[in-house]
This record gives structure tokens, sequence and C-alpha cells, in this order.
């Protein structure tokens, strides 16, 4: 049980006039992304079904080895892109690496194979530091531009 104190109450009161702007900023900058990742074989960035918003707080990547045409474990394509990303000055990250009903707190052991396989192959552009809501176009065209050659060197 959560009870925030009335500073930060207050604090997020006044943030809420700032919502709109936020998430138009964020699906502005998510758009820019997605069209320039989804061109990339193998790469699925996310999708929001018609009728539907997404605010991307969390902004993930699938990678699929096959579609890219490299004989690679998902789990392993992931960390070297990763790896990758990272060195190319893109904000990359793994967020939830176990599925949610795995954690200790839930006592669910049951196996969860499709959430642990899109675990496993995926992971997060931008992050708590840097969410992709906050940044200009310019940074999030440099991450997209990052993530292209770090693709392109991977496939040849």
């Amino acid at each position: 049980m959560y009870l925030p104190g009335e500073l930060t109450a207050a604090v997020a009161r006044a943030q809420l006039r700032a919502l709109p702007a936020t998430t138009a900023r964020g699906q502005r900058n998510a758009a820019r992304l997605t069209a320039r990742l989804a061109a990339l074989p193998g790469v699925d960035p996310p999708a929001t079904p018609p009728g539907r918003t997404h605010v991307f707080h969390k902004y993930r990547v699938r990678l699929d080895p096959a579609r890219a045409g490299v004989r690679l474990a998902p789990m392993t394509l992931r960390d070297r892109v990763l790896e990758a990303l990272r060195a190319e000055g893109v904000e990359a990250v793994l967020w939830q690496r176990v599925p949610l009903p795995s954690h200790p707190v839930f006592g669910c052991d049951g196996p969860y194979p499709n959430a642990a396989a899109a675990l496993e192959g995926s992971l997060i552009i931008g992050s708590q530091s840097y969410p992709l809501f906050a940044q200009p176009l310019e940074v999030v065209d440099a991450w997209a531009t990052g993530f292209e050659q770090v693709w392109r060197r991977l496939r040849s």
C-alpha cells in the first residue's frame, strides 16, 4: 500500500496539466522512430491497434533473428544489439526481464513461454532517465540512425 505525502500529491496534480502535451510528444517521437525501424527486416516496433492510443511509456522493440537473416538465438541477438546500440549512443535498456507473474510477490511459478519469449527477444529504446517522450526530434533521429547502423552491420 503506497500512500503519497501531501507534497508528492501536489506535485503530481500540478504535472497533470502537462499530460496531454507529454502524451502528444511521446506519440510523435514514437511515430518517427517506428517509421524508421519498421523498415528494417526482423525489427518489430510497437504497434497501436486501430481505434486505440498508446502513451509509449516504454518503447519495446522485438527482434526476430529468422526475419533478420541471422543465425542467432533471440536472447543472443538481443544482447548483441543492445551492446552495439549503446556503443552508438542509443539509449537502450532491458526492462522486465522475467514474466510478471514469476516475480516472488505473486507466487506463481508456472512457465509463461510466450511472455518469456517476448522478453528474451526484445529491448527498450529510451529509459527511466531518458524517456522517449522527453526527447527532442534530433535525439529520436539520432537513435534511429544508430539503430539502422547497428542493424546494417549485424546483417552484413
